[in-house]
């Protein structure tokens, strides 16, 4: 029995290996937020049709762009058929249901770009300064600068989602993961 430790760091997997036998596969946990609890960065509404990339509806456009084709081709094709070309935008592996679904929530508040609290960073975008530095403004005033890549037609309220859990990287099941990631650092 011998260890192995992959060297690409997105894919730090600890493998046991034995009979010279063994699969390196990537591990999901490390490439989602640390911040952020596991639950709600998977956990997935009632999905109850098949993955886009294979509804019956969408396969044909899916193919295109799996034979070379084009995004924006494939999209005029979706225009041409009399479909919705945003369709393509959206994760080929989940259902169309469960992706328009969580996008349905009540959207009580102003739209982001009118809210009395970001209006301002919003405008310094308007007016050409890049958004790293309009994010940066919100740092310098204590907000949250990923604010700015939210829709700005929505309200926050919309497009935030209830974290119940303790985040990721001080989850018990994981945290051990997160702090091998710390510890290692490759330079090439």
């Amino acid at each position: 029995m011998c260890l192995v430790v992959c060297v690409e760091p997105r894919l730090l997997m600890w493998h046991v290996h034995t009979n010279s036998s063994f699969t390196l596969s990537p591990c999901s946990i490390l490439d989602l937020d640390p911040e952020k609890s596991l639950k709600s960065q998977t956990e997935s509404s009632a999905d109850d049709g098949p993955p886009l990339k294979d509804d019956p509806k969408y396969i044909k456009y899916f193919k295109m762009m799996k034979m070379g084709l084009p995004k924006e081709a494939a999209k005029h094709a979706m225009t041409r058929d009399g479909l919705d070309p945003d369709i393509l935008d959206m994760d080929p592996e989940r259902s169309l249901k469960s992706q328009t679904e969580s996008s349905e929530k009540e959207d009580t508040g102003p739209p982001l770009k009118d809210d009395p609290k970001y209006v301002k960073y919003f405008k310094m975008m308007k007016m050409g300064l890049p958004k790293e530095a309009a994010k940066h403004a919100m740092v310098r005033d204590g907000l949250d600068p990923n604010i700015l890549d939210m829709d700005p037609e929505k309200s926050i309220t919309s497009q935030e989602s209830e974290d119940t859990g303790p985040p990721l990287k001080e989850d018990p099941k994981y945290a051990k993961y997160f702090k091998m990631l710390k510890m290692v650092s490759f330079s090439f």
